[in-house]
């Protein structure tokens, strides 16, 4: 970051943060998802952090990448995740409403 600390930056203070931004910042706190089992108690090796939908006042991403979707600057909203439950957890919370505990959310979309 050609001498400021990332940490110092726009993208890692406060909520002016974007998509990726906000990616980068669950990492730098909790680490790679791969250091994780995946929260929805499958059992697999988690791959990719999830946004979970709990942030009462969510960005939405404006990227080309990710236009549309949903994500928090708060790295507390996410949950490490397989690729094959995050893929089952977005399809499900595109349908609802968040809240219910993610391995029930899972387990929903999966028999679905």
């Amino acid at each position: 970051m050609f001498g400021k600390l990332r940490e110092q930056s726009g993208n890692w203070r406060g909520d002016a943060v974007t998509y990726t931004a906000s990616h980068s910042r669950e990492r730098a706190e909790h680490g790679p998802a791969s250091d994780w089992r995946c929260a929805c108690g499958c059992g697999r090796q988690a791959e990719e952090w999830a946004y979970l939908g709990t942030d009462p006042e969510p960005k939405v991403s404006t990227h080309t990448d990710s236009e549309g979707s949903l994500y928090s600057p708060d790295p507390e909203h996410y949950a490490p995740l397989s690729k094959p439950c995050h893929r089952s957890f977005d399809v499900w919370q595109a349908q609802r409403r968040t809240g219910v505990p993610i391995g029930l959310v899972i387990a929903e979309a999966l028999a679905a």
